[in-house]
């Protein structure tokens, strides 16, 4: 019997309580009804709006207190072997004191080492207490920490983690990104059998490995007429510089927030330069965030650069967390060759059908998260194999399918 999209089988289906067969079966008649294709979204939806708001948040700590506590960490283990007990015998071996000096010293040692260090009394006359020769000789084998180097952080980009519009009521989007590392990724997974580090594992490169039509607004920009140009077409315009396009869609690891998906195409015979912005509506936008882009704080650090090549496109995610559901988020302005072009402004509408390509960017954004380690109490397998069932077709571009196998082989690992 055909489904509807009322058939409590869909249900079902989006809890992973049907059989291989019949989740097979839901799958085929939904690749070709629109309408299942909807109601299975909107159930999935539920589901994890559900998941998120009836499951107790568990405390988690900020990305700068995980670096502060690995740093504390490995300041403990450069202290511990620096007063490893074959480095103490052998400094006790150095001094050619007698056995029994020996064990009184290192007894004596040990138990300051174990004692809490406390601040040294002082005199009624505000002067401190000498130090015992005993404590002197603990302290000064006991190396001290070398400082630990902050990371380097990327020119002109806002590092990620979640800002406000009151703090940053303009964010300038990169327009190039550095060749993609999946290749890397991919031969860790199929060849090593393994994980890639997380540190290796970068949103923005994986994303501009592939090609996006984006399903919303597009704006194009235009060069100033110098002379006829087969592209005048009588109307005093020129040739196309770059076209800016746009698509939003429901965050999958956050059924609250909106996933803004940009991107930014050069034209086909020169290269030109082009600044991107994104600015959030203050009223409506509470806080965003740009994916990728690593480290993992919000300040930013230099310019970004502005050359867009001829033939290549860069596409950039934003999640947003509005206030209101939908409605305006912002605006993007953009310029090519220091001329302002068209802008953007960003209505959401919930109810919209998104784009194979926008779900499908939609799920790389989400893989590339999961990898690198990032918010585990939202994305989990589950989550990757739902999106990853939901961006399968027929149709799909050899690169999407492959890509598909390649989270098929990473979950099972």
């Amino acid at each position: 019997m055909p489904l509807q999209p009322e058939d409590p089988r869909l249900t079902n289906y989006v809890l992973g309580e049907l059989s291989a067969d019949e989740m097979s079966a839901v799958e085929q008649e939904a690749d070709s009804d629109p309408s299942l294709r909807q109601k299975i979204q909107q159930l999935r939806s539920i589901h994890l709006k559900l998941r998120e708001n009836l499951t107790t948040p568990a405390e988690k700590l900020q990305p700068r207190q995980r670096e502060n506590v690995r740093r504390k960490v490995r300041a403990t283990d450069r202290t511990r072997k620096a007063i490893s007990l074959p480095a103490l015998r052998e400094s006790l071996q150095a001094w050619v004191i007698p056995a029994s000096a020996a064990v009184v010293l290192a007894v004596t040692t040990f138990l300051l080492m174990r004692m809490p260090a406390d601040d040294s009394p002082t005199s009624a006359q505000g002067t401190a207490a000498p130090k015992s020769a005993s404590t002197t000789i603990a302290k000064s084998m006991i190396a001290p920490s070398p400082p630990v180097a902050p990371e380097p952080v990327p020119a002109g980009i806002v590092q990620r983690g979640t800002i406000t519009p009151a703090d940053y009521p303009a964010l300038d989007l990169p327009v190039q990104t550095k060749p993609s590392s999946l290749e890397d990724i991919a031969k860790s997974i199929r060849q090593n059998r393994q994980r890639p580090p997380r540190e290796a594992v970068h949103l923005e490169e994986i994303l501009n490995h592939f090609s996006f039509r984006l399903n919303g607004v597009v704006a194009i920009a235009r060069e100033a007429v110098n002379g006829w140009h087969p592209d005048n077409r009588g109307n005093r315009t020129g040739h196309r510089l770059a076209t800016l396009s746009c698509e939003m869609i429901a965050c999958p690891w956050k059924p609250s927030a909106t996933l803004l998906l940009v991107s930014i195409r050069g034209n086909a015979i020169r290269d030109c330069s082009a600044k991107l912005t994104y600015r959030p509506n203050p009223d409506n936008i509470s806080h965003y965030r740009l994916l990728g882009y690593n480290p993992t704080q919000g300040q930013v650090v230099g310019a970004l650069p502005t050359s867009l090549r001829a033939n290549t496109a860069t596409t950039v995610a934003i999640e947003i967390e509005a206030i209101k559901p939908g409605g305006d988020l912002g605006m993007l302005d953009w310029a090519t060759d220091d001329t302002a072009a068209p802008s953007i402004t960003l209505n959401f509408r919930r109810d919209a059908e998104p784009s194979d390509d926008s779900r499908f960017a939609a799920l790389v954004c989400t893989f590339a998260q999961w990898l690198a380690g990032e918010l585990p109490d939202a994305i989990d397998a589950e989550i990757i194999s739902a999106l990853a069932r939901e961006s399968s077709s027929a149709a799909l571009p050899p690169d999407h399918r492959e890509f598909l196998e390649l989270i098929d082989q990473s979950l099972r690992l």
